[in-house]
């Protein structure tokens, strides 16, 4: 079978998608993962075939990052991103691997996704890294999930967000239709399609997060899909020196989050009252500067190797970010940036891992301090190491392929 990946956004958007095509290439399928060129040697280290895709996405994050206290302002970023480029995204996708057998889609190019798979009567799968499009009476819709509601409130919620999720979808469809008139009419031709039922298969584990009993059957919670790299990465002579002398350090990294100047000075006045010694994991950030003997600052690592060896993690709260340190058995701060953080950060509270996320709006450095303090404690340690053995038992990839084989005969 041959697949096509259309994928976008931030590296916690896309890896998740490289390891699933990992997994479908060493099942024995032929995969072809769409991205932005920012992606193109990771990919291309598995094994897979790449296709590019414009935009940068570092400049979406940015954006998004900039603007996390307000909906609509991100929605606007969004659009002002994706309208110019959604032309050339139909034609990227048009164009690459043309004799697929199925298209997988992430929430970030769903409307593509739907649209290629259309014009060439092929079946299409959602990968979803949280739970946006299915309704449930269980837990309110992501965005809202600091509230407690009612079933039939719960209900309204994802009843909204759909809405939401479909009008942006639409704006951006109109916005880019305006500045590329060879585009299909969104009424006449894709809205029907972006409601016909389609198999969603959620990448996260059931453990985090039950499947609700009212989700409907196309509706999938599979486990995580994780890119492991411990076995073959060595890290930097630095690193290796510091840990020598630093054991279980908190891994401290905001993924693709631009964090502003002032948020980081709040970050870094409260971790140092904590007298941890720190790994930061710069990312998509800038780096710090001129950092005590007891800090250290790196790019990049791999989760599943620097993550075991922390003694509690601060994040952002993104899926990936909080799959791989609940897998790790670690403790975990989550200061939330955007809604599925918050959502992230809910459910990590709720298992008793480490304590109720902070809203970056809301940040100061004593707080920050105040939940750190909480999440080195015994008990959170206790809770993340059960946590971790269970999520660690699931194989999340290989039933996600089973999926996708049954949803393609």
């Amino acid at each position: 079978m041959k697949v096509l990946i259309l994928a976008y956004g931030s590296r916690g958007d896309v890896q998740p998608l490289l390891a699933l095509g990992v997994g479908l290439r060493q099942a024995g399928h032929h995969v072809c993962i769409a991205a932005p060129q920012l992606f193109a040697e990771p990919i291309r280290r598995q094994g897979l075939e790449f296709a590019a895709l414009p935009g940068d996405p570092t400049l979406l994050m940015g954006a998004v990052s900039a603007r996390a206290a307000s909906r609509l302002r991100r929605l606007a970023a969004m659009v002002r991103h994706f309208a110019p480029i959604a032309g050339m995204l139909v034609d990227a996708a048009r164009l690459a691997s043309p004799d697929a057998d199925v298209v997988i889609h992430s929430l970030w190019t769903i409307t593509i996704g739907r649209l290629v798979a259309h014009e060439r009567s092929l079946p299409d799968i959602c990968a979803s890294l949280f739970p946006l499009l299915s309704p449930t009476a269980a837990f309110p819709a992501v965005p809202f999930s600091s509230l407690r509601l009612s079933a039939y409130g719960n209900q309204l919620t994802h009843r909204l967000i759909a809405q939401l999720f479909w009008q942006g979808n639409r704006l951006v469809w109109g916005a880019a239709r305006r500045a590329n008139p060879q585009l299909p009419r969104w009424d006449t031709h894709i809205q029907a399609d972006m409601h016909d039922p389609m198999p969603i298969l959620y990448g996260f584990s059931p453990t985090i997060v039950p499947r609700p009993l009212d989700w409907a059957a196309q509706a999938h919670i599979t486990g995580y899909w994780f890119l492991d790299a411990a076995t073959s990465w060595r890290p930097h002579v630095a690193l290796s020196d510091f840990l020598a002398q630093n054991a279980a350090p908190l891994v401290v990294g905001f993924g693709s989050m631009v964090v502003p100047p002032a948020v980081f000075a709040r970050i870094y006045t409260g971790l140092a009252q904590t007298g941890q010694p720190i790994v930061w994991l710069t990312g998509w950030s800038n780096p710090p500067k001129q950092l005590p003997a007891h800090m250290i600052a790196i790019p990049e690592a791999p989760h599943d190797w620097l993550y075991p060896r922390a003694t509690a993690i601060v994040s952002h709260g993104g899926a990936g970010t909080v799959g791989a340190g609940l897998r790790a058995g670690v403790p975990m701060v989550t200061v939330s940036f955007l809604a599925d953080h918050l959502f992230w950060g809910q459910r990590v509270a709720a298992l008793g891992v480490g304590p109720l996320p902070l809203r970056v709006t809301q940040l100061t450095s004593e707080r920050l301090a105040q939940a750190v303090f909480a999440a080195i404690g015994d008990r959170p340690h206790q809770h993340a190491a059960q946590v971790g053995a269970a999520l660690r038992a699931e194989a999340g990839i290989s039933r996600a392929i089973e999926l996708i084989e049954q949803a393609t005969v």
